[in-house]
Formats: C-alpha cells, structure tokens, sequence
C-alpha cells in the first residue's frame, strides 16, 4: 500500500484486515486491543465488514473486522469487492477448539491468498499473521489442544511456503499474546520502530543488560532486545504486570518514578519516560552488579528515546 496520508493530520493511514471463519474471534480479540472488555461477553456475529479506527505512534491504523460467516466469505471473494485491496497487513484468526473446521478455515485462506492477491497479480502481498486463537490459559496443558495446534500449525505452514507469515498462540484471557502479536505486525510496517529496536540494543550492550522492553502508555510493546530465549521469556513475563501497577499507584496520586525487583540474582527494572504528554515505560532485566552503570546512563538513554520517539508524531 502506498502512503495515504490523512488531509487534516498527515499521519499516515495504515490498513490492517482480520479474516477467518464466523466464531473464530476476530471481534473479541479486537475488543481487547482497544481494552472494550465490557463487550466480550455480548458480542454478536459481525455483520459483513466493520471498521475501527485507532491512533498508534502517529499512524491512523483502520481494522477491517471481517464477518466470517458464508454469505459474506463468498462476498469478499467477489472481483466487484475490493474488500482486501490496499491490505498493509493480513490477521488470519483460527479457532484451535474447532478441530472439524480446520480444513475450512484452511481452504478459506488459500481462497483470500489466491482470489485476491495471487490471481489479481497485486504488486504486494501484505504479511500475514495467524492467530492459533482461544488457547486460553487453563488449557495450556491439554494434551489435546496441543494435538490441536500442532495439526493447526502444520496445515497453514505447508500452505504459507510462498508467503511471510508468523504464527502467535492468543486468547482473549491473556492480553499480552494479542499485544506481542499486534505489535509484530506494526513492527513489520514501519522502519523508525527498528530505529527504536537498535537503541535498546545498543544499550543493552553498553550496560550489560539481558533484555529491554518498550511499551507505550497502554502496554502495547514497540521495541524489545533480549540476547537469549530465557531473558525473553522473564521480561515476558514481567510486562503485563508492571504497567497496570503503575496505573493503579498512579490513581492513589503516588508518584512513581522507578520500580526495582529482585529475583534469581537478577534484577528488573521499571521506569516511566514522558514525550509529548505520553507515558512510556521501559523494563530492563540485568544482574545487579550492573544496577549502578544503568542508573548512571538511564537519563541520557530516555532522553535519546524520547527524541526518536518524538519523530513519530
């Protein structure tokens, strides 16, 4: 997609389309990226194509929420529709509890990949983010889910070999699995959030530190560095804690500048940047004998961080 700048604002508009088969929960993970949690349990099947409109780093991000019921299937296919066109990024949402549909969603998808990208000979075809959707967190051990998944995952694979795509676990119960995958769409799209990822390395090399984080002021990762799998799976683990912390300390008007943790030998830190009147968090996880080196250069990082930052506005 070209960039299609908004009249009043210059931000650019950015077209992202959720697909899948009726019930996968292409609304429900949508009604907690805009955190509309009140709505889950009243939803009623999406009725063709709705459009949601958020604000993120500057960019004006459309979501396309398509209805995933026959009828409007047959419909986005149609030549006439155009439905998919100027598509900058594709979520294609499974249902892993509706094993006997798997073969459904799979020939839907092959569909939307050939009808309208494939056939129509279009110059780009955005990259593609499947969502293995409703691994909810009291079934991760389920031997038959991962059987699920498995199967899932293998289907699509072997049917995405000439496509970008990336593969995420989500559910509705564990916000941070939608938000790590909504984010590494968005990291796909715009190159000041690499800009973004080599800051956070560079100062994780220069202190020592095993992973940094980046989140905006509702919890939405924008950049991230870790130097191994366990250091990704503890900052992990962390984020989606900190930030509802800090809000709540922030309504009883304590004021918070730093929040230290130890654990293991290791300690986390969590702090707040201010840019344009927008809170931002950073979480670092390092080895205490590096505490002071990060305390004696976190000034200048965030400040370096808040001019970047400030470039997407």
């Amino acid at each position: 997609m070209e960039d299609e700048m908004e009249p009043t604002s210059g931000k650019r508009i950015l077209k992202l389309a959720f697909t899948g088969l009726d019930n996968a929960g292409k609304t429900s993970i949508l009604n907690v990226l805009e955190k509309q949690y009140s709505k889950l349990s009243s939803m009623k099947p999406t009725t063709g194509v709705e459009r949601r409109t958020v604000n993120v780093l500057g960019y004006r991000i459309v979501n396309w929420d398509l209805g995933g019921q026959q009828k409007y299937r047959d419909d986005y296919l149609d030549e006439e529709a155009r439905v998919f066109e100027g598509t900058d990024l594709l979520f294609y949402v499974v249902d892993i509890s509706s094993r006997e549909r798997f073969y459904e969603a799979l020939e839907y998808y092959k569909n939307v990949l050939w009808e309208v990208f494939e056939s129509k000979k279009s110059e780009t075809i955005p990259f593609i983010i499947i969502c293995l959707h409703k691994f909810d967190p009291d079934l991760r051990d389920d031997k038959l889910v991962s059987e699920n998944i498995d199967l899932a995952k293998n289907l699509f694979e072997e049917n995405s070999k000439d496509y970008e795509t990336k593969f995420f676990l989500t559910s509705i119960y564990d916000d941070w699995s939608i938000l790590k995958a909504f984010s590494f769409g968005l990291q796909r799209l715009s190159s000041k959030l690499e800009i973004l990822e080599k800051l956070l390395a560079a100062f994780a090399g220069e202190t020592y530190s095993d992973a940094l984080l980046l989140l905006d002021g509702s919890a939405l990762p924008i950049g991230e560095f870790y130097n191994n799998k366990l250091s990704s799976d503890i900052i992990n683990i962390l984020a989606p804690n900190f930030a509802p912390v800090y809000e709540k300390l922030s309504k009883m008007n304590i004021d918070i500048d730093k929040i230290w943790t130890e654990f293991g030998g290791k300690y986390s830190l969590f702090t707040r940047i201010e840019v344009n009147n927008q809170p931002y968090f950073v979480i670092i996880v390092t080895l205490k004998e590096n505490v002071y080196d990060i305390l004696s250069k976190l000034d200048d990082f965030s400040e370096t961080l808040g001019n970047v930052l400030k470039t997407f506005f």
